[in-house]
């Protein structure tokens, strides 16, 4: 049965670069009650005669190991995507931050033009008493790289609030490992996948696959655990397993039936 269920969740997830791994599966066994190391994935998949999925463990993973003195509680970046709005083709900037301990991670903001006064806003929103994502992190420290878009301006303010600003050095982006990774993943999830009309689509689609990043995917530096698990007991294995599609089926979710 287990082995079945592994075939299973390869064969449905063998989507491009958003393919499921050895490791990615052994992940979403785990949240379904089948402790399953990588090494007997694999041994699995072979028999089945199922490759390895498309680019894991081909990357330059010793590039994204991070200095101890260089790591911050966030670090924060820009994702782009092309529209199609009102028969007009643009593209938009898509402000993303993480917090790099528990890998949570959120949508600062979306915009057509990153000007000055949308990147002070968006530093307000981090640092909002109470609600700011830097603020419910207890953050003490954000990381960006060197483009002009993080203005003195947008510094200061982060830097008004009590946090240490601080740059990644130039032209080494794995460096910022951590959200850099985290936006190939969103690319991978839900940017690649679709031709947006528009910034409420891409928006939407963002929000759910932030979503599914927090409190779904399982991270392999926590333990195969999402971020932010949902509350309750451990899956009863006498229950059913259930596939849930997010965005029409672009992301696969499992869990045993309530």
């Amino acid at each position: 049965m287990v082995e079945a269920l592994v075939v299973k969740l390869a064969v449905e997830n063998s989507y491009g670069n958003d393919s499921w791994g050895r490791r990615r599966i052994a992940g979403a066994l785990l949240a379904l009650g089948h402790d399953l190391d990588a090494g007997t994935v694999r041994n699995i998949l072979r028999r089945h005669g199922i490759p390895p999925a498309p680019n894991r463990g081909r990357g330059r993973d010793n590039d994204l190991q991070m200095a101890v003195e260089t790591l911050a509680d966030i670090a924060i970046d820009f994702a782009q995507t092309v529209v199609i709005d009102a028969g007009r083709i643009c593209r938009l900037y898509i402000l993303l931050a993480i917090h790099i301990q528990t890998r949570e991670a959120v949508l600062v903001g979306i915009t057509e033009h990153p000007t000055e006064a949308w990147m002070l806003q968006c530093a307000r929103n981090l640092t909002m008493a109470e609600v700011g994502f830097l603020q419910l992190t207890k953050a003490a420290s954000i990381q960006m790289d060197h483009d002009a878009i993080f203005t003195a301006h947008f510094r200061k303010t982060l830097a008004d609030a009590g946090l240490d600003v601080r740059f990644t050095p130039r032209r080494q982006p794995w460096k910022n490992g951590h959200i850099e990774r985290f936006i190939q993943t969103l690319k991978n999830l839900v940017l690649h996948k679709f031709i947006f009309l528009g910034e409420n689509a891409v928006r939407e689609a963002i929000s759910i696959g932030i979503r599914h990043y927090n409190q779904e995917r399982p991270h392999q530096s926590l333990d195969n655990r999402p971020p932010k698990p949902p509350s309750g007991s451990a899956p009863d294995l006498s229950k059913p397993i259930i596939r849930i599609d997010r965005l029409d089926g672009a992301i696969h979710h499992y869990v045993r039936a309530a």
